[in-house]
């Protein structure tokens, strides 16, 4: 976008909540420059902290995902073994699902990001996956 030429020397911008609301001009007789205001909010959490809480979840349901999927495919004395530890390892890594995936989420809450965003959407999609593959793993033994 081009900047707008006004007739001004004070230009104050007025921020609300959660957008930036425009510019306040005060005429002077002089010439100024000022850029249109976006009416998107500002980014409010940095790109390393984004990535940083989608991998760990990503890390730990991609863990229990093979963990509950090598079910399905083992045979015999290794299958009894599995089946030993399976609930209780399912039930642990579900938990520690639950629990990172809460904190990423009271970090959305915190700083107020749409409902839309990764930070929202992914721990509900890694809960549900998590929830999904411990039913699975109760079912296979």
């Amino acid at each position: 976008m081009l900047p707008t030429q006004c007739t001004t020397s004070v230009v104050s911008l007025q921020r609300t909540t959660t957008r930036w609301s425009g510019a306040t001009l005060t005429n002077s007789g002089k010439t100024a420059f000022i850029m249109n205001t976006p009416d998107e909010p500002r980014p409010r959490v940095s790109a390393i902290i984004v990535f940083v809480s989608l991998l760990a979840p990503m890390v730990l349901t991609g863990f229990y995902l093979v963990y509950a999927l090598v079910g399905l495919i083992i045979d015999g004395q290794s299958k009894i073994k599995w089946s030993d530890e399976a609930l209780n390892v399912g039930l642990r890594m579900l938990l520690l699902i639950v629990i990172l995936n809460i904190v990423v989420m009271l970090y959305a809450w915190v700083k107020k990001v749409s409902g839309a965003h990764p930070l929202w959407v992914s721990p509900v999609a890694h809960i549900t996956v998590g929830v999904l593959l411990t039913v699975m793993i109760v079912f296979i033994q």
